[in-house]
């Protein structure tokens, strides 16, 4: 019997609002202001108050994974019909239709996913309404039946370049974050593990980010809330349950590097980014995979269940990179133009 204290594998919980999140065009979905709201939300069911709901055929959103498992939640009811996932390039179509309304259940989970490489998926609303309330993600930390230790760094443990200052906020690991709108400002955080997260805050006023671990190709990520928009100065819908920037699973044993870049534009509404801290998680022992690819996995075969599930099509490509912006979401450059002209420049929580 496997012992239950030992932790080699762990659950990631991917909010709507968090940035790992890249939604096609943030305008045409509808979201509660957590920063008023959260907590009566949370009251009628969502995970964390807060959820991304859109009526636009056709409208999608996506996110690059490392993990075996994923699980789509949000909500089912007379309103919601039908949808499409797509994972690793094979794509179907599935339904949230339902008698009742439920404002969070599980629509759809694929599992056995190859351990180590990246994934990609995208879900994309078809004939009615979808509502997103998160994802969920399993991966291992340490090879089988060895424990892991989860250690947190505060903002303060990384290297900075540009200007940055500080946030105080009791809602923040350790009281506070550090923010920065300067294009180009870095920080630069080493460590040492087999999984990495970096979380902040999401706002209004935020934007693009890249993250860079190791000699691996940069991510180009968008950290600004969906209302509100356009960019609003001082912030509106700000969530300070801190934001998922970033995480990777299934790093080596040797030291490594993660350095964070703002692109916040120019002008005079230079887009922010806010760090509030690191987790890293160490194995007793670390996994064993084959070397990591520069993307999604088209050899595993995994299981896949969903409501009304059909078949739409099943392609392998392996263009669809995690490295850049994310698969099925638009590249950096449009989505900047479709969140922010004609004004101007937009976790999971670990638990």
């Amino acid at each position: 019997m496997a012992d239950a204290s030992v932790r080699d594998r762990e659950d990631w919980q991917f909010n709507d609002f968090d940035s790992v999140i890249q939604y096609n065009d943030r305008t045409l979905w509808t979201t509660p202001d957590p920063s008023k709201e959260q907590e009566a939300y949370k009251s009628f069911g969502y995970s964390v108050g807060t959820y991304h709901e859109t009526e636009t055929q056709g409208e999608s959103f996506a996110v690059n994974f490392t993990g075996t498992r994923v699980a789509l939640y949000g909500a089912s009811g007379p309103d919601y019909g039908s949808f499409t996932v797509k994972v690793d390039g094979a794509e179907a179509g599935y339904s949230a239709w339902a008698a009742e309304r439920t404002n969070s259940t599980k629509l759809w989970e694929a599992s056995g996913l190859a351990a180590g490489p990246w994934h990609s998926l995208t879900v994309t609303n078809g004939n009615a309404s979808f509502l997103i309330d998160h994802l969920q993600v399993l991966a291992d930390v340490s090879a089988p039946g060895k424990d892991s230790k989860t250690s947190i760094f505060e903002e303060g443990s990384a290297q900075y370049t540009g200007t940055w200052g500080n946030n105080t906020n009791p809602k923040f690991s350790g009281g506070g974050s550090t923010y920065t709108n300067g294009t180009g400002a870095s920080a630069t955080f080493k460590f040492q593990g087999s999984v990495v997260a970096l979380l902040g805050d999401t706002n209004s006023d935020h934007g693009l980010y890249m993250v860079q671990v190791d000699d691996q190709q940069p991510v180009t990520l968008m950290s600004a809330t969906g209302c509100s928009l356009p960019f609003t100065t001082g912030g509106k819908c700000e969530l300070t349950d801190p934001n998922l920037m970033y995480v990777q699973h299934y790093l080596d044993d040797s030291p490594h590097t993660l350095k964070l870049t703002n692109l916040a534009g120019n002008g005079n509404d230079q887009t922010f980014i806010d760090i509030d801290r690191f987790i890293v998680l160490t194995p007793d022992e670390y996994f064993s995979t084959t070397t990591i690819s520069a993307g999604p996995s088209s050899t595993s075969t995994p299981t896949i269940t969903g409501n009304g599930e059909s078949s739409v099509s099943s392609t392998s490509t392996s263009s669809d990179s995690p490295t850049g912006a994310p698969s099925g979401a638009a590249n950096p450059s449009a989505v900047v133009a479709s969140l922010y002209l004609p004004a101007v420049l937009w976790a999971m929580v670990f638990r």
